[in-house]
């Protein structure tokens, strides 16, 4: 099961890795640009305070700007990392009020798995997610090391999810699963097209056709 993520989140973009690290760090990593700039504005009033010049006095308050400007930046743009990141959490939320038609918003029209013999389209996969949800309460669900790839009109997703499970026979306080889920650009929105799941102790699967089974 799928949840809320306040963990950390990265994307790579397909122009390549100094693109990653440019779009990552300005746009994306609040926790690692702000303290960096931060130390390096202790290092410039340092140096102003040594020499006492407006050259000194100038690259000080410059890099004083380039705080608030940093932090402007983050809040401000949003990158198709942070667009698909949004929509898994979206999508953990759904699940997790059992709101079928906010999870098939997400998911792509052309959807398609092959299970129990056959292909299964977005309405069967939303059905058999319904009947999923009506056996199972999700609470307290989050997820965390989220990291996504972005290559032209495709991304790969992958996630840890943990969360709570309840039925009428019990409850397993503490399920982990980790997942993959392909997006492709549909206009300006972004759908999943396909998802994985990845064995784990909790998740005797390789395959959604293998869960649907």
């Amino acid at each position: 099961m799928w949840g809320e993520s306040h963990g950390s989140q990265s994307s790579a973009l397909a122009t390549g890795e100094s693109a990653l690290s440019l779009s990552s760090l300005l746009f994306e990593s609040p926790w690692t640009v702000v303290p960096g700039l931060a130390l390096v504005e202790m290092v410039l009033l340092a140096n102003w305070n040594r020499r006492r010049t407006r050259r000194t006095a100038r690259i000080a308050i410059a890099g004083l700007a380039a705080i608030p400007l940093s932090v402007a930046l983050q809040v401000l743009v949003v990158t198709e990392g942070e667009r698909i990141a949004r929509a898994c959490r979206e999508m953990a939320s759904a699940i997790a009020a059992g709101d079928v038609a906010a999870i098939g918003h997400h998911v792509s029209d052309s959807f398609v798995v092959t299970a129990r013999g056959g292909p299964n389209d977005k309405p069967e996969l939303l059905d058999r997610a319904k009947a999923t949800l009506t056996r199972w309460d999700v609470e307290e669900e989050w997820l965390r090391g989220v990291e996504v790839e972005v290559t032209g009109d495709k991304a790969d997703v992958t996630f840890q999810s943990v969360c709570r499970l309840i039925t009428n026979q019990g409850i397993i306080p503490r399920h982990v699963s980790r997942w993959r889920l392909r997006f492709a650009r549909e206009g300006d929105t972004w759908k999943v097209v396909d998802v994985q799941p990845l064995r784990g102790r909790w998740m005797p699967f390789d395959s959604l056709a293998d869960l649907l089974r």
